[in-house]
């Protein structure tokens, strides 16, 4: 016969409603009552029906991620696992499951539609790269608990979490300084990325504060893939005062930058210095490794994560804000 909570109550001498706040994680019960109770529940082989129990409290206990999963997106982004990972850590520490699900432009509206409308979940964490208008607008008139990964050029009614580029990018500005650069280029991605655009802001600040003058033939934005950071890296080079540093907003960009340096015979960091973002995937697979600002995707994750059980618990509460800072790993391609 199946062990029920009430035999689990009985042979720990409290009440059902003290096991079932056990199982639910409440905190009015001491750490030692709860230690206890989860004893007895191993040590009675109890397994709870957590379909019942949600049932009951009308809960799935279930968080949605979406985001673009087309072919080869785990290369294009390839930091979108490890803020996965985050996320799933956080919620798995409160009994929260995450799925995922893929939606591209032409589909998205009717599979959010159909989750929201079904209740299927709890809550939806979403990738800045799927928000539209109408998506936002189907979200907003659900009042659907909901947290977007990154920060939507427009203003907003959706809660949205993201790392600070504009900061990142005058950390990278500050350090080339610091160690005696001058003439500093950027390697950027389309106006339309909005990382890159901050990381830029941070770095014109930056040198704006100090007097340095930005050349406009040093800004070159153009793909994020290493064929494009390739070609705007030789465009630099070829400049009559060629910058003697730049800083490149990804990893794809700075690896297309350092071989087209190294093509040239150009010495790094003698004759110019690279700095770049994110710790993965390029910075330790050249020779100089790359010094970089590092940005704690996992920690985005994770905040993201307890950010939407925040607004599960207070479905008033809206989050907008920049929650993880980037830290400068410095290595040999700067001085």
């Amino acid at each position: 016969m199946a062990i029920t909570i009430k035999d689990v109550a009985k042979k720990a001498g409290v009440s059902t409603t003290t096991v079932s706040k056990v199982l639910n994680n409440v905190p009015t019960i001491s750490e030692a009552t709860a230690s206890r109770i989860k004893e007895i529940m191993k040590e009675m082989d109890y397994h709870p029906n957590r379909r019942a129990q949600n049932f009951a409290r009308q809960s799935t206990r279930t968080i949605l991620l979406v985001t673009s999963l087309e072919k080869n997106a785990a290369f294009e982004n390839p930091h979108m696992f490890e803020t996965m990972v985050g996320l799933q850590n956080a919620l798995s520490k409160k009994n929260y499951s995450l799925n995922i699900v893929g939606i591209r432009k032409d589909n998205g509206l009717d599979v959010l539609r159909d989750v929201i409308t079904q209740k299927s979940v709890d809550g939806i964490v979403l990738h800045i790269s799927i928000i539209t208008k109408e998506l936002e607008n189907l979200i907003i008139e659900a009042d659907f608990p909901n947290i977007v990964l990154g920060c939507p050029e427009y203003k907003t009614q959706l809660c949205w979490i993201d790392n600070d580029n504009t900061l990142s990018g005058e950390l990278a500005a500050k350090h080339l300084l610091s160690i005696g650069y001058n003439t500093i280029g950027f390697i950027g991605g389309r106006k339309n990325d909005i990382g890159s655009t901050c990381r830029l802001e941070g770095v014109k600040h930056v040198l704006d504060q100090q007097e340095v003058t930005v050349e406009n033939e040093y800004v070159q934005l153009g793909e994020s893939s290493i064929e494009s950071g390739y070609e705007m890296m030789n465009k630099l080079l070829k400049s009559k005062d060629k910058p003697d540093a730049v800083v490149c907003a990804n990893n794809y960009l700075a690896l297309g930058a350092f071989k087209a340096i190294q093509a040239s015979g150009i010495k790094i960091p003698e004759d110019i210095g690279i700095v770049t973002f994110d710790a993965y995937p390029f910075t330790k697979t050249t020779d100089p490794n790359l010094t970089t600002i590092d940005i704690d995707v996992y920690d985005l994750g994770k905040q993201a994560g307890e950010s939407i059980l925040q607004i599960l618990k207070k479905p008033n509460l809206k989050i907008q804000t920049y929650r993880t800072l980037a830290t400068l790993i410095e290595n040999g391609s700067t001085k």
